[in-house]
């Protein structure tokens, strides 16, 4: 048996209203004339405008590392299916730095690498629902391991 650390759904579900209703107190600035039903129907198509291009990218919900077969399982979505990719621990590597992103935002970045040194996933900006709690344990876990970390 292995550690398994898991994405935090809550936290995204938060992350996307909140951007929602800044958008619709934004829309609502522009024109204080819209009656309440523009409002929410604005809201909602905001919100599912939202989902499905967070849910359409790829993006990390499960990690579990198998120390009996020396092996780690990256569990990911990607079009909304699920997706599992297994991989020996002496092939991969990880980094975890401050990277800078779109429009010059400087934000820490978590990354698996496969032996060629070619991305294989990553928690990006905001940590996409991880806690910072469970990325510091799994990289404490990972150099315990002596998984190679790229600086």
């Amino acid at each position: 048996m292995g550690t398994i650390y898991k994405l935090n759904i809550i936290s995204i579900v938060t992350k996307l209203v909140s951007v929602s209703i800044i958008l619709i107190f934004l829309i609502y600035f522009i024109d204080e004339n819209m009656n309440f039903e523009v409002y929410v129907f604005s809201f909602f198509i905001i919100l599912i405008v939202e989902v499905f291009v967070f849910f359409f990218g790829k993006f990390l919900i499960k990690i579990e590392i198998k120390k009996d077969t020396h092996s780690i399982c990256l569990y990911f979505k990607k079009y909304f299916v699920n997706h599992l990719k297994m991989i020996p621990l002496n092939e991969l590597s990880f980094s975890f730095k401050r990277e800078t992103g779109a429009r010059g935002v400087q934000s820490n970045e978590f990354r698996f690498y496969d032996s060629k040194g070619g991305k294989i996933i990553g928690i990006g900006r905001g940590f996409d629902g991880w806690e910072k709690k469970n990325i510091d344990k799994l990289i404490e876990e990972l150099k315990e391991l002596k998984v190679k970390e790229l600086l």
